[in-house]
């Protein structure tokens, strides 16, 4: 979800592939909506920083609220694979330290995202969606610490509180940066310690 790198391929053409047209308006929504609000985002104001018509935005998306799902969908996505290529090969201590890192710099490393976050809680359209990745989420890190289990990296008794323990820790601070208005640094900062306190009481010695 690193859309800082992203994002200044925004801007439109007349001969982009649809799938490419398609990426720059959810890039151009994502910067819409992390600096000015969701609610006082229009339609228009999307298509101009894309570089592209309000018509030709409502082509891909039937409305304001059919662009967000497709924003966090599109997200979430580069969210997994990143963890993918970042995690092959990886001991179940290490995935569970890059799935935290890759959340927290995507999220709170990236201000237009941590906003974009604590807005689209409060929309009623969104809530499933969101409940339906956070429960993936929790589900990824059962998985990883089932393995580590197995391979006799990470202790029993693992399994019965870190997979919630962990993305609620995450979603924590996603919470306390926003509500502080931390610095990403002091922010991440913070994490990681407590990233390390938990990962000294889950390592099977």
């Amino acid at each position: 979800m690193n859309t800082k790198s992203e994002k200044f391929t925004r801007r439109g053409s007349k001969h982009a592939q649809p799938e490419l047209r398609a990426q720059q308006i959810i890039m151009a929504a994502i910067e819409c909506f992390g600096e000015n609000g969701y609610d006082n985002t229009t339609i228009d104001a999307i298509g101009k920083l894309a570089g592209l018509s309000k018509g030709t935005v409502y082509r891909f998306f039937s409305s304001k609220d059919d662009l967000l799902l497709s924003v966090i969908d599109h997200l979430d996505h580069l969210f997994e694979q990143r963890f993918k290529e970042q995690s092959q090969g990886k001991s179940s201590v290490d995935k569970l330290e890059i799935f935290c890192q890759i959340s927290v710099t995507d999220i709170i490393e990236e201000q237009e995202l941590l906003s974009l976050w604590f807005q689209v809680l409060n929309l009623s359209f969104i809530r499933e969606k969101l409940r339906v990745i956070s429960q993936k989420d929790i589900a990824t890190v059962a998985a990883i610490v089932r393995e580590g289990i197995e391979k006799g990296e990470l202790k029993a008794e693992t399994i019965d509180y870190i997979p919630t323990t962990l993305v609620a820790l995450l979603h924590g601070h996603y919470l306390l940066s926003h509500l502080g208005k931390e610095t990403p640094a002091d922010s991440s900062e913070k994490f990681n310690h407590s990233w390390q306190l938990i990962k000294e009481q889950i390592i099977k010695r």
